[in-house]
Order: structure tokens, then sequence, then C-alpha cells
């Protein structure tokens, strides 16, 4: 099957590349997808323990199986900057976002999952904001 992977930020520097079609086997998983790119670029393989991934605009475990035509897109994580004092992700809603609305993804994430932290929430709809972006 053919499956196409987007890289972002350090991964499509080290890549070279935005994306990486790849031909995998039937009953491939985003995981192998990933593998397959770590050994077409073997810089990105340490990385992995940090990446989350995405099928198709929604973000998918590792062990998600893919179809022919998919679109894997493989999320960094992003820095918060610099200076201390942690909320690093609310700070980066805000500024792609804008006030207003980073502060309803952050209520919408925490009506979703009570028991979230605040920090928490930001993160989720940061990453929820990209992954759509990103589509």
């Amino acid at each position: 099957m053919h499956v196409r992977v987007r890289l972002f930020a350090r991964q499509r520097e080290i890549a070279g590349t935005r994306e990486v079609p790849l031909e995998l086997p039937a009953g491939a998983t985003v995981g192998d997808a990933w593998a397959a790119v770590a050994l077409l670029h073997p810089g990105l393989a340490d990385g992995r323990p940090y990446v989350r991934f995405a099928r198709n605009g929604v973000y998918a475990a590792a062990e998600t199986e893919l179809e022919d035509g998919d679109e894997v897109a493989c999320i960094p994580p992003v820095s918060g900057g610099a200076g201390g004092g942690g909320g690093g992700a609310e700070r980066r809603l805000r500024a792609a976002a804008g006030d207003a609305a980073a502060e309803r993804l952050i209520r919408f994430e925490q009506q979703r999952a009570p028991d979230l932290s605040r920090a928490a929430a930001a993160e989720r709809a940061y990453d929820r904001l990209i992954a759509d972006r990103t589509r």
C-alpha cells in the first residue's frame, strides 16, 4: 500500500523533505511507517519517544493500522521558548489562536476530561490546533 508521511520542524530539517512517500505491506501500522522513515533518515530514530502521530488528521497510536492512501503526520514536541515558570503550552496556544480562542479551546478540553489540569488541557488544545492546521 502507498502512504505519505509528513514531517515537521526538526524532522523536516533532518530528512531534508516535508513528505516521504512509502510503500508498505498490507497490515502495516503507523509505527511501521515511522520505522520505515527512520531507516531512510537514521537521524530521526532517536526522536521516536517524543513523537505523536496523526492518521488522516486524527491523532493515532503507533499500533493503528494503515490503509492505502493514508497520510501519517509525525508531530514533534514543541518547546515553550526561553524563560521559566511553566505555562509554555498555554503561551503557544495563545500565540497561535489568540487569547479568546485559546480560552475556549482550553475549556473545551477540560469539559472532555474534567480531571485534566489547565496545563495539560492547553497542551491537548495546542496539539489539536496544530493537527487541524496540518490537514
